[in-house]
């Protein structure tokens, strides 16, 4: 019963998780004029870059990937270009 209520709890916060997300993404989409496209990318890379500084998870192994770089380390370059079909 336990792991039930703990799989409903980690719902209800992946819910608001991505609520928030989506909230953001589009504010950021009308005041910018940014496709939804162009900024789930981002947000793609900058997940993989997040979860790179959790390396020390035996499940996450990302450590390699990681340079030494300032505190504002260009995540920019895991952006995977090739997903975005816009228009330039």
């Amino acid at each position: 019963m336990e792991n039930n209520n703990n799989q409903n709890e980690l719902r209800e916060d992946a819910i608001n998780v991505l609520e928030n997300i989506e909230d953001t993404v589009e504010h950021i989409c009308d005041t910018h004029f940014l496709s939804g496209e162009k900024v789930w990318v981002m947000i793609s890379a900058l997940s993989d870059y997040k979860l790179a500084e959790f390396s020390s998870s035996p499940d996450i192994e990302y450590e390699d990937e990681l340079e030494e770089e300032s505190d504002n380390e260009d995540w920019t370059n895991n952006i995977d270009y090739d997903k975005l079909e816009e228009d330039n």
